[in-house]
């Protein structure tokens, strides 16, 4: 409670994409718009993964910390072109950093389309730089 987001960290050097949740090799990281890279991945970290029956990927895994554990289930949608149309993610985590159990479930929808379309970007307002 009580923290603040929306801020964005720039970090040095020359970039020419947009990490939405680490690098490259994290698995929304990957997302977009590559299925290759994103099972890439998956298979980093030792992701189980099927087919559901409507023909999108389904994918589990579980992360381990000294501080506790993160498990990670989702499904991820190709479009007709063969990229990434979205993926949705369910995360049931547990944490003892403050010195209690704390628990929780965040979901998240990352939904990609209109491949190809130019798009103008402006710089955020409140950017820090980050080391």
């Amino acid at each position: 409670l009580g923290e603040t987001y929306g801020r964005y960290g720039q970090y040095p050097g020359t970039y020419d994409r947009l990490s939405l949740y680490g690098g490259a090799d994290t698995v929304l990281g990957a997302a977009a718009p590559d299925p290759a890279a994103l099972f890439k991945a998956l298979q980093g970290v030792g992701a189980a993964t099927t087919q559901n029956p409507d023909g999108t990927l389904h994918f589990t895994y579980t992360t381990e910390s000294a501080d506790g554990s993160s498990t990670t289930t989702g499904d991820a949608t190709i479009n007709a072109d063969g990229r990434i149309a979205r993926v949705a993610l369910t995360d049931t985590w547990q944490s003892t950093a403050k010195g209690r159990l704390d628990t929780g479930t965040v979901t998240s929808t990352l939904e990609l389309f209109d491949y190809g379309v130019a798009v103008t970007v402006q710089r955020p307002t409140d950017v820090v730089p980050a080391n």
